[in-house]
């Protein structure tokens, strides 16, 4: 059996104030695009107001939370980059940029707030936490195998973010039936 499992905390915005009707999380945020999370709070909109992101997208929602109009860019939202989950609760936008520590999302009208992305916009190039199981045929030896390396090389997304590194003995232990880094040497 083969198996890998990787966790990639990259760049990522979150916006959440207790007692405001909207709150917003990215899902994805890479150099070309966007995927973010738009969650409301409907028992507490009552009015229609507007979000404006970055100037390159704005949507206008009624009093009940539901999406009037939609457009990214010049251009009215597609499917694809408009995903209603919960109506008048949730929605899923993906816009054709990133999040930018410059970027500001403005809400006008029936609510009200100019968002600092930059505020709460964690940045990162990759992070990554990488599980893998590979059957017999690769280490005969299980965790006894000799001697005790792991060479890692990765390339990620049409990005291709590089990343390496290189574990021996000094870094690895044996627990049970797996090979550990040991506490503090990573």
């Amino acid at each position: 059996m083969t198996k890998f499992k990787i966790d990639w905390k990259g760049t990522s915005f979150k916006f959440k104030e207790r007692g405001f009707p909207v709150a917003l999380k990215s899902r994805l945020i890479t150099t070309s695009e966007t995927v973010l999370t738009v969650k409301l709070k409907d028992k507490e909109i009552d009015t229609p107001f507007t979000l404006d992101i970055a100037g390159q997208a704005i949507i206008t929602f009624d009093g009940d939370g539901l999406v009037i109009s939609c457009v990214i860019g010049l251009a009215p939202c597609t499917a694809e980059q408009m995903e209603v989950k919960k109506p008048g609760k949730e929605l899923i936008l993906t816009l054709p940029f990133p999040l930018l520590n410059s970027s500001e999302m403005t809400l006008s009208g029936g609510v009200s707030k100019v968002i600092a992305v930059g505020d709460t916009l964690k940045e990162a190039v990759g992070r990554f936490k990488l599980e893998a199981k590979f059957d017999g045929a690769l280490f005969p030896d299980g965790v006894a195998t000799l001697p005790r390396t792991l060479d890692l090389a990765v390339s990620v997304g049409v990005e291709e973010y590089p990343g390496s590194r290189s574990l021996g003995p000094v870094e690895l232990e044996v627990k049970a039936d797996k090979w550990e880094t040991k506490k503090g040497k990573k």
